[in-house]
């Protein structure tokens, strides 16, 4: 049950100025970051802790995240991530209760609570923050001599039950904000690959632009591009792509080929810390894979090919949601692109046919040599682009009695 805080314990002001002072800094503080900061700081006043972390639900993935630290030794641990689901945090979410561990339990201890001891520290008391019956923060409090839980919970709990609703809503503002910012990003990269796929109707041209931007716009090492080829049930890889912002020491020759007939089947497939023996990891013993993206290129409800990128970089290195949606909307930008490509190929090969089947009515149609070769100079148009062109009759010792010469545009 939430308990009214009139200020915190030893070493503050005396009855509710420590309070009113605190109030006073929360009202100035700007955004999360701040607030989270200001948390740890008076939480560790609050409670008489030499060093304090505030960790919060991480916004981008199932875990929680330091937010706020205070104390010597602690700013190392500021943006570290902890998974919900293991070792301390995994007790803290299911018992819902404050657990003091002495240094013999935290003292070499690879729990990721633990992974920062401030100098001297004695004990650690891990108190979990409940907001309306779920863990809505983790307070670990770090003490040079081992304290008694009973005072040192009564003093702090009452201000981190307090100060949570403030966190919840600053982290609501800026999911809100950096949402709104994703969405203009997602807009603006989408139009720049419109703007990029719309350059060129050279289909190698046009398959190496699309595995580029796929890598640069994920921030991964590598992507590949891959083909169905229908009437003989074939996958054929198109082109592989390195993303020149990283150093790749080994770059592979292609990514993905153990998952290609899986995307062409069932869709999307996304791994992240794929573990030693995988058989994605182990294709290329050379460039081995920790984390895997592939979507389909779908063209009128049927796959015809697969995009797939490896390896993620950036600080947080797996492919997540996001880049999965921003791939699938390349994907089908990319299926346009490659229509109008191939289209313009299959309307190429069309007039050059009509071409040769205009030249070949004209040569047999006549023994009138000069209308020939005028006929052979003007469907040669259809088939390269040229300013001028004329026929040379040559003499006997050469072989060749005419020879067609045409001048660039």
């Amino acid at each position: 049950m939430s308990r009214e805080w009139d200020g915190p314990g030893p070493g503050a002001p005396p009855g509710g100025a420590a309070g009113a002072s605190a109030l006073a800094e929360l009202a100035v503080c700007e955004g999360f970051s701040q607030i989270a900061a200001f948390a740890a700081r008076w939480a560790a006043t609050a409670a008489g802790a030499d060093a304090v972390l505030l960790f919060t639900p991480d916004a981008a993935q199932a875990g929680f995240v330091c937010a706020g630290a205070w104390g010597e030794g602690t700013a190392k641990a500021l943006r570290r991530a902890v998974p919900r689901d293991r070792g301390l945090t995994g007790e803290l979410m299911r018992d819902r209760s404050a657990v003091l561990l002495a240094k013999d339990r935290i003292t070499g201890s690879d729990d990721p609570l633990l992974k920062t001891l401030p100098p001297g520290t004695e004990a650690c008391l891990l108190l979990p923050v409940l907001r309306d019956r779920a863990v809505a923060a983790i307070a670990a409090l770090f003490f040079r001599r081992v304290p008694e839980s009973g005072p040192v919970l009564a003093r702090a709990l009452p201000f981190l039950e307090a100060v949570v609703p403030a966190l919840a809503k600053a982290r609501e503002a800026e999911r809100k904000a950096s949402g709104m910012l994703q969405a203009i990003e997602r807009l603006t990269s989408l139009f720049d690959l419109s703007k990029a796929f719309g350059s060129t109707i050279d289909l190698p041209d046009l398959d190496r632009l699309i595995v580029q931007k796929a890598a640069d716009f994920c921030g991964c090492e590598a992507a590949s591009l891959w083909f169905l080829d229908g009437d003989a049930g074939e996958v054929a890889l198109a082109v592989t792509a390195i993303n020149p912002n990283y150093d790749v020491a080994q770059p592979p020759l292609s990514v993905g080929g153990a998952v290609v007939a899986d995307v062409l089947a069932g869709g999307v497939v996304r791994h992240n810390s794929l573990a030693e023996d995988d058989p994605i990891r182990t294709a290329d013993p050379a460039y081995p894979v920790h984390s895997l993206l592939a979507v389909p290129l779908i063209e009128n409800d049927a796959p015809f090919g697969v995009l797939v990128l490896a390896n993620k970089r950036g600080r947080r290195p797996e492919f997540s949601e996001g880049d999965e949606e921003l791939l699938l909307d390349l994907a089908r930008q990319a299926v346009r692109a490659l229509h109008n490509a191939r289209q313009y190929e299959a309307e190429k090969k069309v007039e050059e046919l009509d071409a040769l089947l205009t030249v070949s009515r004209e040569i047999t149609s006549t023994l009138d040599l000069d209308k020939v070769m005028h006929s052979i100079v003007n469907s040669t148009a259809a088939l390269i682009r040229f300013r001028k062109a004329a026929t040379v009759p040559l003499h006997e010792h050469t072989g060749y009695e005419h020879i067609l010469v045409l001048a660039g545009e």
